[in-house]
């Protein structure tokens, strides 16, 4: 199955929401590389019964809204996460990674310990995950990182 990033993934349903009998066609007004992979998984989607075609571009429009909720926040300083995050259950800890930038998520993996991430849930279980769990997480996670951060809870 082709993978796609979420705005790919976004575009993507957009497409098969509204454009669905033109969508190959409009493909072609991508630059290539990127048409030739929507083509590939728009195809795959194509041949999937309809009520089983949506969920997976709808999961990947989730978790980019998702990446949008968070990304305004601070949360690149690496060594302040890791302080927040050494106490936090495995499953705490890749849901927070999930929602942070690659590069300061890669980072703090890197950087934590092997006992934690080799504990964290795999991406289709952190899916699962109900939206108020998430947010509900990221006010908590706002408020303690906050407190390390500046010596305040927001």
């Amino acid at each position: 199955m082709t993978v796609l990033d979420q705005t790919q993934a976004t575009l993507l349903l957009l497409l098969m929401i509204f454009e669905k009998d033109r969508l190959l066609d409009l493909l072609k007004y991508l630059e290539p590389g990127e048409a030739k992979l929507l083509e590939e998984r728009a195809k795959e989607l194509l041949e999937m019964p309809e009520s089983q075609r949506l969920q997976p571009l709808i999961n990947g429009v989730k978790t980019f809204l998702y990446h949008q909720f968070f990304s305004g926040l601070p949360f690149d300083d690496v060594p302040r996460l890791l302080t927040v995050l050494r106490d936090e259950l495995p499953a705490t800890v890749g849901l927070i990674l999930r929602y942070l930038p690659e590069r300061v998520a890669a980072e703090v993996c890197q950087k934590l310990s092997t006992d934690i991430v080799t504990e964290i849930p795999d991406q289709q279980d952190l899916e699962r995950v109900s939206n108020d769990v998430v947010l509900a997480l990221r006010h908590e996670f706002q408020r303690i990182y906050f407190n390390e951060l500046y010596g305040y809870g927001s």
